[in-house]
């Protein structure tokens, strides 16, 4: 519906709301993170909820941000939700998120890379961190919008992928 779209649209604009209580020198660190530092990063996505849940009108949005980094095979943080268990608001803004960043990369993160390579990306790893339904979907608005014409490999896989995912109970 059009609130749900809504309400997943500020989700996904706050969803990395927490970082701001990520000390800078974890945050802005241009190398690899250590395991420590990495844990401690992991923190943001529930110093997220825990700043939006007391303000009323962002309470489901809220919920989308504490999960938005959950993966699909349940092997996310920080629940370790599985499948349609995450809030289909952090399976999108997961999507998008990553898409992002491998777009429009920087400071610790590999250069930037085209819409296609980001998408095969995507595709790769669907049905481990990404819903393949979300992907399927983010693939035809990218192509809807014009941003991505070539085919891609392999995209065959993400509608066995779907269809397998319908057939069980």
């Amino acid at each position: 519906s059009t609130d749900d779209a809504e309400i997943i649209q500020h989700a996904a604009l706050l969803h990395d709301i927490g970082k701001i209580c990520i000390p800078d020198e974890i945050l802005l660190k241009p190398s690899r993170l250590s395991f420590a530092e990495f844990e401690i990063m992991k923190q943001h996505s529930f110093l997220g909820y825990k700043i939006l849940k007391p303000v009323k009108f962002l309470r489901e949005e809220a919920q989308f941000v504490l999960h938005h980094h959950e993966w699909f095979n349940g092997q996310g943080y920080p629940c370790r939700l599985k499948g349609k268990d995450i809030p289909l608001g952090s399976r999108i803004i997961s999507v998008a998120d990553s898409y992002d960043t491998m777009r429009n990369a920087g400071a610790r993160y590999k250069d930037t890379c085209r819409a296609t390579e980001a998408v095969i990306e995507l595709v790769n790893c669907a049905g481990t961190q990404f819903d393949p339904q979300v992907v399927r979907a983010f693939i035809e608005v990218l192509r809807a919008r014009g941003e991505l014409n070539e085919p891609i490999p392999d995209e065959d896989r993400l509608d066995r992928l779907i269809q397998e995912g319908e057939d069980k109970p």
